[in-house]
Formats: structure tokens, sequence, C-alpha cells
């Protein structure tokens, strides 16, 4: 609708359609969203039970401040990565918009 759109643009558009949308058509993706929620929660309590950190990427964050420029950005996001910890899920409104990005466009 908004032609080829920026970032701002598409969310403000995808914002103003989901406050609209009425429960029952925002049901699926809410469900669809506690479903990974729930999922998220059993990846953490058995990522904590194999020994990783919860809650370890603010320190990292704070001890980058403080050494400014230690390693570069795709090595940390790749030690991460290789850490194990699991993603925090989409909420219903992010899984909404990734449906229907290309509608916002």
């Amino acid at each position: 609708e908004s032609g080829s759109a920026g970032v701002g643009a598409v969310g403000k558009l995808a914002g103003q359609k989901w406050k609209a949308m009425s429960d029952a058509a925002k049901k699926p993706y809410e469900t669809k969203a506690a479903d990974l929620s729930k999922e998220y929660t059993q990846k953490m309590v058995d990522f904590v039970t194999a020994g990783g950190v919860k809650g370890k990427r603010r320190a990292e964050k704070a001890e980058t401040k403080q050494s400014k420029g230690s390693g570069s950005k795709k090595a940390k996001k790749e030690a991460r990565a290789a850490s194990g910890q699991p993603k925090k899920p989409p909420t219903g409104y992010w899984l909404y918009l990734s449906e229907n990005r290309e509608a916002f466009e």
C-alpha cells in the first residue's frame, strides 16, 4: 500500500493495522507466539541445566564497552551462536508482520 516504503513507514502501517484487528484475527498469531514462548522457556531451562549462563549478553556488552573494539561484531555473534543459548521467540505482532510484510511495502 505504501509502495517501496522504508522500515519506519512499514512498521507504522503494520502497527496501525495490528491495533485495528479484532481479537479473533490476532488469536492465531498470539497462540503461535505463546507456543514458541513455551518452547523457548524449556530450551532455556535445558541450556542453564547444561551449564549455560542466563543473562550473559548484558555482561558481554558491558565488557565490550570497557575494552572498546576488542574483537569484531561478527566474531562475537558467532561465539554467542556457538554457546547454544536459544534466541527469544517472536511476539504475535512480529509473526503477523513477517507473514504480511509484502502487503505493507
